[in-house]
């Protein structure tokens, strides 16, 4: 049960997390991209855009002749005279693959790739934690062996709790990636980052989350790994605070 709190305490944060970034996410400012058209041909012939964003396409006309940015995909039609660049606005899309054209010369034809962002494929890894939940209450009525739950050292679970917490961090980083504050955020995940992989990894990992939630069974380890020494604990916990992600110790 101590174990089944902690991890609805790690959830619980998270999806908050990550619905107040996410939402910053969606709010983000128009996104620039160009398009050249050279020779009636777009340059280049396939762009990649996130998805459910405004976004802004410049498009660069260096021929002489006029030319007509269309696309039935997503509904836009844009007349580009020669030696001209003008703005194409392409509304929220969902991902998947959308095609545009010259309809002065249909031959010329391009390919819009729209990505979900990282932060949502990493958010989905979630799952695994209520499926883990369910696997420990069917361990609970023997149903299945222990040793294939948390409460048999299987910390699979955490991938599904900390998922929800790196989506919310990455979102923040997604959502302002193209102001000053973005660049911030990237050097702050970056230091973090660095500083955890200078340890064991797995044992770092579980001395973070055995500090944020009080719980000492998150530290131990199955041979031939080992936990961190309290030296090596101290050390990580100092030099995590020095690059501002301080951690307090559980009630």
């Amino acid at each position: 049960m101590k174990y089944m709190r902690s991890m609805v305490l790690l959830s619980a944060l998270g999806l908050t997390l990550f619905a107040v970034i996410a939402t910053r996410a969606d709010a983000a400012p128009d996104t620039v991209f160009h398009l050249t058209i050279v020779k009636k041909a777009f340059v280049p012939d396939t762009l990649t855009i996130p998805a459910d964003e405004t976004v802004k396409i410049m498009v660069k006309n260096t021929d002489s002749l006029p030319a007509e940015f269309e696309s039935n995909d997503f509904h836009a039609e844009v007349v580009i005279p020669g030696k001209t660049e003008l703005p194409v606005y392409v509304r929220p899309l969902k991902p998947g693959i959308y095609s545009f054209f010259n309809d002065f010369h249909p031959d010329s034809t391009g390919t819009l790739l729209v990505n979900a962002p990282v932060w949502l494929l990493i958010a989905f890894h979630g799952f695994r934690l209520p499926l883990e939940l369910i696997m420990h209450e069917a361990a609970t009525e023997g149903v299945m062996p222990p040793q294939m739950t948390f409460t048999g050292l299987n910390f699979d679970i955490t991938t599904g709790a900390t998922a929800l917490l790196v989506a919310a961090l990455s979102a923040r980083v997604y959502a302002d990636w193209r102001n000053e504050r973005g660049a911030a955020a990237q050097d702050e995940l970056g230091a973090i980052r660095t500083t955890i992989q200078a340890f064991p990894l797995i044992a770092a990992l579980k001395e973070i989350v055995a500090r944020a939630t009080g719980e000492a069974g998150w530290r131990r380890q199955r041979p031939p790994l080992e936990p961190l020494t309290a030296e090596q604990a101290d050390g990580l916990m100092a030099k995590l605070a020095a690059v501002g992600f301080a951690i307090k110790r559980a009630a």
